[in-house]
């Protein structure tokens, strides 16, 4: 299957929507490439750890490819 591109996301936050709305072009780009999902990462934090997303600061992303066993996260440039 493609690999997975997962956005992070804290469903309470209110830029949740912008959030999800300012990867779509990115997701239409890479039609049939990836697979792009919003994941909730306030309930699914280990999932987020498993793929070597440090701490709980949402947005984040990362993608995974299961196939091959890799995993790609953004590192937090903000700072």
């Amino acid at each position: 299957g493609l690999p997975l591109a997962y956005l992070f996301a804290d469903p309470e936050s209110k830029d949740l929507k912008s959030t999800v709305e300012s990867l779509k072009s990115l997701a239409r780009a890479n039609k049939g490439k990836l697979n792009f999902v919003w994941i909730d990462g306030v309930k699914y934090s280990a999932h987020a750890k498993s793929l070597n997303i440090q701490g709980e600061d949402w947005p984040a992303f990362a993608v995974q490819d299961i196939e091959q066993n890799l995993k790609f996260p953004l590192e937090d440039l903000s700072g």
